[in-house]
């Protein structure tokens, strides 16, 4: 990490770095704003120069400039000190050596955000009469087309003028090679070593992935008589697009807080999707998406909506797409758009509350297609039954032999006129499962989906399992809770706590490893330090890479709260005494332990939810019981109240 880096952004005055994505209203020396974290219509954040950090009063989200850059655009630490290197005009040279990224990486996405920046230069400056056409013509407001940098490429290729222009001829070559490389520009057949753009005559959509880095572009065509009306970047080492999802970086706070996923088709169904305020909305590119493009959102909820074309080729994706979600027992719903296409349609001819009611009655995606297998009339002959029954066989199979597969199962099976008992008709589901049918995967029948022509069969070709290159680990993301707020305060605030034997006892009832290891750091500083230096050395810790961001943001709205203080208010904590100290760290301990056995409550209410059998369901029970018990005797264990100030 650079920490000269680092010193130079936390020197600069935090106002301007959070100024440059937010407006801010300044009255005297108090600067305020309106959150961006949660739907604020008052200004609750405050931004304090002076303490070097912001925090919004009324969701309690606060940190550093860097802590603000990594939340506002989903950035890792290092790409947050770039951004702010940025704003502030600051070198990241010795960042890019110590970060060892690989060179030609770096050059390409260099290329690519300076590709961004003259497109969108050509597209809104006048504006150009073409950009500005094609914006009226699918009603996109100039602000939603500035967030998503859409731009244009005109026919006289200006990223070829402009790599022509590099000084060094050194410097020159490597960017001209590197952009042909990833498909930017174009050698022309038949003059050596001259080159134009790829794109030309096009409107260019940047893609990025999920932490707001340009890959490469989606570009469409101008005129009918371009083909194709939509054009990808070339598929390269930086740009795959089976593996991207367009807009995610801008959705994922939206979906955090909503716990809701739309997910559509092409890049102007997400973009009409946000502009009309359904901002959870992301699209995959084209009608591929693989397990690597679904690592990124499975952990950010488990509801979503298949928003897809409704056309042949729109089922088939959503049928590739829902086969991915059921391994994982997600249950996505399913938008139907008939009489119109896809989402962008709709809303254009009907309105957003037209959508909003489709989304509120949107049938789960397996039950609408097994109402699909239902024939107008109802055959008599057995045989027919059972070809019936087998299409439902290979509909449910990625479902797996669970309970919600059975149950969907026998009552297809009676609705279509099987008389046979629950038991054969398990076995016979269970033995498609063992055999060739269940590996399958869905396939799109003719009655089921007018619309398609041919039977498509879900391939598994581009799983993980079959792409070593594509396997990837998903961290899960660190869950702070009321108690764990609570104990961090009482730590900050009375920092004498740290050095008491009863912190042991404290830090045994902690399961999250990463905040035991900022307690334990805390710790180390406070026998490092002097007294009136630990504020601000923990603030200074705080800016380490290593820490997941809502522990930063977290501690960096306690520390908002506690400074600035004089020398005497800072070492407060250092003269408390030792006995207050370990009757503080008593009651906090009582406090996380109430606040555990509580999670494991719920976490046995949430699976008595699925118990399939008695034996599960008492053992479930047993279980709860013990949990309630213990809980009555840590209430009746307390007798004193507690020192330590409920949140």
């Amino acid at each position: 990490m650079s920490d000269d880096l680092v010193r130079q952004i936390k020197e600069a005055p935090i106002s301007s770095v959070v100024g440059h994505f937010i407006s801010l209203q300044r009255r005297g020396s108090s600067i305020k704003a309106l959150c961006p974290f949660h739907q604020d219509s008052t200004p609750s954040l405050h931004v304090s120069d002076s303490k070097k950090l912001f925090k919004c009063f009324a969701c309690d989200v606060g940190g550093d400039s860097i802590t603000f850059v990594q939340k506002f655009k989903h950035l890792d630490f290092r790409e947050a000190l770039r951004e702010c290197a940025r704003i502030l005009g600051l070198s990241t040279d010795e960042l890019d050596r110590a970060q060892n990224i690989d060179p030609e990486r770096l050059l390409a996405r260099k290329i690519l955000h300076k590709a961004v920046l003259i497109y969108g230069k050509i597209a809104h400056d006048g504006p150009h009469p073409i950009f500005k056409n094609f914006l009226e013509m699918r009603s996109i407001k100039p602000e939603i087309a500035e967030q998503f940098q859409l731009g244009f490429a005109p026919h006289n290729s200006p990223l070829n003028h402009y790599l022509q222009s590099i000084p060094n001829s050194q410097d020159r070559e490597q960017a001209l090679q590197m952009a042909l490389k990833i498909g930017l520009i174009l050698e022309d057949k038949n003059r050596k070593n001259h080159f134009y753009d790829k794109f030309r005559d096009r409107i260019m959509f940047p893609i990025w992935d999920h932490f707001g880095h340009i890959q490469g572009f989606t570009a469409r065509a101008i005129r009918d008589d371009q083909q194709p009306k939509y054009m990808n970047s070339n598929e390269s080492f930086v740009f795959s697009k089976k593996n991207l999802l367009y807009g995610l970086h801008f959705a994922k706070p939206f979906i955090r807080e909503s716990d809701k996923l739309i997910l559509c088709e092409g890049n102007m169904d997400a973009i009409a999707l946000f502009q009309y305020g359904f901002k959870q909305s992301v699209a995959i590119m084209g009608t591929a998406m693989n397990e690597f493009g679904f690592s990124h959102i499975k952990g950010l909820t488990k509801n979503l909506w298949l928003a897809l074309d409704s056309d042949g080729a729109g089922m088939q994706a959503a049928l590739r797409t829902a086969n991915l979600l059921h391994k994982t027992a997600i249950m996505p719903k399913y938008l139907d758009f008939s009489p119109y296409k896809d989402p962008d349609e709709l809303l254009k001819n009907e309105g957003p509350l037209a959508l909003q009611k489709r989304i509120d009655e949107a049938p789960i995606f397996i039950d609408y297609l097994l109402a699909k297998e239902f024939p107008e009339k109802m055959p008599e002959l057995i045989e027919q039954k059972q070809a019936i029954l087998q299409k439902a066989f290979t509909l449910l199979a990625p479902l797996g032999d669970c309970l919600s597969a059975n149950e969907r199962l026998l009552a297809f099976a009676h609705k279509i006129g099987l008389k046979s008992d629950g038991t054969t008709i398990r076995q016979e589901y269970q033995g498609f499962l063992k055999g060739e049918g269940a590996r399958q995967g869905p396939v799109i029948h003719p009655t089921s989906v007018p619309a398609a022509n041919t039977q498509s069969q879900i391939s598994s070709e581009d799983s993980v399992e079959s792409r070593p290159d594509l396997k990837t680990e998903v961290k899960a993301e660190l869950k702070i809770t009321k108690g764990h707020i609570l104990m961090l305060r009482l730590l900050l605030e009375n920092p004498l706590c740290l050095a008491q034997e009863k912190l042991k006892e404290v830090l045994d009832l902690l399961e999250s490893v990463e905040i035991k290891r900022y307690v334990g750091s805390l710790r180390d500083l406070y026998f490092e330090v002097e007294e009136a230096e630990f504020e601000d050395m923990a603030l200074a810790m705080l800016v380490e890479e290593e820490w997941p961001v809502s522990l930063k943001e977290i501690v960096g709205a306690i520390l908002f709260d506690l400074g600035p203080k004089t020398n005497a208010q800072k070492s407060h904590g250092r003269t408390l005494e030792v006995g207050i100290a370990e009757q503080l760290l008593k009651d906090l301990a009582h406090r996380l332990e109430k606040e555990r056995h509580r999670s494991k409550r719920d976490t046995i209410k949430e699976r008595q939810r699925n118990n399939e059998t008695l034996e599960e369901a008492n053992s479930s029970l047993v279980e709860l019981n013990e949990v309630q018990n213990k809980l009555h005797e840590l209430n009746k264990k307390r007798k004193k109240t507690s020192q330590v100030k409920e949140l």
